[in-house]
């Protein structure tokens, strides 16, 4: 009995020869994470519950982390890093769940930047007020919870792609006023949230819904190189200039849009295939149609307006949502 239970219970608690990486156990910024672990397991084990303060910190990390995808080894937890967001998998977290989450973020934590984990020391006396009692949960989880709403929406978002607005913001054609209102109303029931003008404060405040959902769930890449067809076609181009206009496929298929600083095409990845971008490559004709494909591109993520001219686009076809 001792024996199984230094096995299950003792053996995979942290150690410092620990067997994921050993040669990086001693890096520092993975020991602090290994002790905020900790930290969470004996809470667990003494109160049998997570304190709320502890559960917001690597929330946090995890929020940063999530920020980093694009360094591989994130990349490959990007899943898990997501999950530790959720309520749902704080809900019921067991001791291996915790084990888990130290071995696998203890060593991401690095990549994290250093202005995001600077610690702060100050040196002011305390003032004693009168007592008032607040709700703890309530005050440090509203950020935090608020964000929760986001994802939930986003979430919703890429498990409907084939909600024919979504797919007509995917595909390039243009979509009215109505069609973005109905959607954004499915949005807001679908984000659990019980105030519209928070759900307006929270959700998409800086950029028009469409946007929202062209960067979540990009340009379909059949739809950008239609896009980009008839001027490849109108001219004979060189090998350079046939790579900055794929180029910009890329770039709409990833990211669905291009925000006012990348228009000027003057930042990579565009200016690395010439020092002055399309200036370099393209007279002022072709420069002047392709500043007007990107605009219309963008255009045809928001509503319809009837005062500008719209160039056509195929419908998408019915229950047809492949790339």
């Amino acid at each position: 009995l001792a024996v199984g239970e230094l096995c299950n219970q003792v053996g995979p608690l942290p150690t410092e020869a620990d067997p994921i990486n050993p040669g990086e156990a001693n890096d520092e910024m993975a020991m602090r994470f290994d002790h905020l672990a900790l930290r969470l397991q004996v809470a667990l084990l003494e109160e049998g519950a997570i304190p709320e303060g502890l559960r917001l910190q690597v929330i946090d990390l995890a929020h940063y982390l999530e920020a980093k995808a694009s360094i591989p080894n994130v990349k490959q937890q990007l899943h898990f890093i997501q999950q530790v967001q959720s309520d749902e998998w704080w809900q019921n977290v067991t001791i291996p769940m915790l084990e888990e989450l130290r071995r696998k973020l203890r060593l991401l934590i690095q990549f994290i930047d250093k202005e995001k984990r600077e610690v702060v020391y100050t040196t002011f006396a305390d003032e004693l007020g009168e007592v008032e009692q607040k709700n703890v949960v309530a005050i440090m989880g509203a950020g935090t919870g608020l964000a929760q709403y986001r994802k939930k929406v986003e979430a919703y978002i890429k498990a409907h792609e084939d909600h024919l607005t979504i797919q007509r913001i995917k595909r390039n054609i243009p979509v009215t006023a109505l069609d973005l209102e109905q959607l954004d109303e499915m949005l807001f029931k679908a984000s659990g949230m019980k105030n519209r003008a928070e759900y307006d404060q929270t959700i998409h405040p800086e950029k028009p819904l469409g946007v929202f959902i062209r960067e979540l769930v990009g340009l379909d890449r059949h739809a950008a190189k239609e896009a980009f067809a008839e001027f490849l076609d109108a001219t004979q181009m060189n090998s350079s200039q046939i790579q900055f206009i794929n180029t910009l496929i890329d770039y709409f298929t990833q990211n669905g849009v291009m925000t006012m600083a990348q228009q000027s095409l003057a930042q990579p990845p565009f200016s690395d295939i010439h020092s002055d971008s399309l200036f370099g490559l393209f007279d002022e004709a072709q420069v002047k149609t392709l500043s007007e494909k990107i605009r219309w591109i963008n255009r045809n993520a928001e509503a319809v307006n009837d005062e500008m001219p719209m160039l056509k686009a195929a419908e998408p076809k019915p229950k047809s949502y492949g790339q």
